[in-house]
């Protein structure tokens, strides 16, 4: 990981930090909508939840690459496989 990546993974991390992985896990569960956290005011709730939102679609492209990577993985064993014969 570099560059972007990094800072999205400090980000991440931050965010783990100051609200606690009860909190992150709603943030993704709760597809970046409000959650509530005992130690957030009123006055910066809009704040949090542009970071849930965030945090939500981070957790989203994290999981398609993971997809992609597989789908790559499968295709690349099924090549393998018709260029041994062991495919149709």
């Amino acid at each position: 990981m570099g560059g972007v990546g990094e800072e999205l993974g400090r980000f991440q991390e931050a965010v783990r930090q100051r609200f606690g992985d009860d909190a992150v896990r709603a943030m993704r569960r709760g597809h970046g909508e409000s959650i509530e956290v005992a130690s957030v005011g009123l006055g910066h709730r809009a704040a949090l939840n542009v970071v849930s939102r965030t945090v939500h679609v981070l957790g989203e492209a994290k999981l398609a690459r993971e997809h992609e990577v597989q789908t790559e993985r499968l295709a690349q064993r099924q090549a393998l496989g018709r260029g041994l014969g062991l495919g149709r």
